[in-house]
């Protein structure tokens, strides 16, 4: 389909999308970094070419990222369409270089329709997918135990793949260490038919690249284009020393964690003393008629 890695990550991904031994995918990275591009590529080529699945199913739960639009008129994949908006993109990309000018970018829509089937996680309780090749997209919105219930649906002969970008959390109940992604990624880790990769540079524009990278709320490492572990560990738990290139939070001290709000309150007159008879602090002994205290 004439879709090439670009990137080291990219070429790890594609690797693990095509092997035949290799069960469960997760992609993990940032907008623009080619997680659907290449799953789509990948599972066209093994459906079409390869034969070794009959179809590609693509999935992801409903979490709007504003405000709701209400009902949604139609059948279960018309429903489904408004949601599958990253899926006709990314096969606009693919059929761009299909020979046969309109006709034949149009014919070959019509056969990638019949092939792509577009599915509703609020149905998939109770079925089994045989000789599939399954895409969850937006996977970090699911809880564990929705991530559970898609997974248990792989039958003989399917290949499961998550995509997903923890920094893009739309449901207000999940964070990046409760969302289903992150669930799946420690509890499958070291099964020798897993394979996990972050993808760390992006693809898309410069304009999508720099935005990435500016408008996360966490600082980022300019060498790698993600968090470091030591500003992960350290915004996790502020009563550590940040690492070098991290700005501590407003009111941190290293060893005290962060400072407590002092709310004013009315200013001390004179003579007033603090608990225990204490002068208070950052003021000045009282001198009687500007004279120093005997000592």
């Amino acid at each position: 389909w004439g879709i090439t890695a670009r990137n080291r990550e990219q070429n790890f991904a594609l690797n693990l999308l095509m092997n035949e031994d290799i069960d469960f995918v997760t992609l993990l990275g940032q907008a623009g970094t080619g997680k659907t591009l290449l799953t789509l590529a990948a599972g066209l080529t093994q459906v079409l070419e390869a034969k070794r699945f009959a179809e590609i199913i693509m999935t992801r739960v409903t979490v709007p990222v504003g405000e709701d639009i209400g009902f949604l008129p139609g059948t279960e994949e018309e429903k489904m369409e408004p949601w599958m908006g990253a899926l006709m993109d990314n096969l606009e990309v693919l059929t761009q270089s299909q020979e046969g000018g309109s006709w034949g970018r149009a014919a070959t829509n019509d056969l990638l329709r019949n092939r792509i089937k577009i599915r509703s996680l609020n149905f998939m309780r109770g079925r089994t997918f045989l000789n599939r090749y399954l895409i969850l997209d937006e996977a970090q919105n699911l809880t564990p135990k929705q991530m559970k219930a898609l997974v248990t649906r792989a039958g003989p002969g399917t290949k499961l793949v998550c995509l997903g970008n923890i920094a893009q959390i739309d449901s207000p109940y999940l964070s990046e260490t409760t969302c289903g992604l992150t669930y799946v990624v420690n509890r499958f880790r070291g099964w020798r038919h897993y394979g996990h990769i972050t993808l760390t540079r992006g693809e898309r524009s410069r304009l999508a690249d720099l935005a990435s990278e500016r408008l996360y709320a966490l600082p980022r490492n300019p060498r790698r284009g993600r968090l470091s572990e030591e500003a992960h560990e350290f915004h996790r738990h502020p009563a550590s020393s940040p690492p070098a290139g991290v700005r501590p939070p407003a009111g941190h001290a290293a060893g005290a964690g962060t400072a407590p709000e002092v709310l004013p309150g009315p200013a001390p007159r004179n003579g007033d003393r603090g608990p225990g008879g204490a002068q208070p602090r950052g003021r000045e002994p009282d001198r009687p008629n500007g004279h120093a205290q005997p000592a």
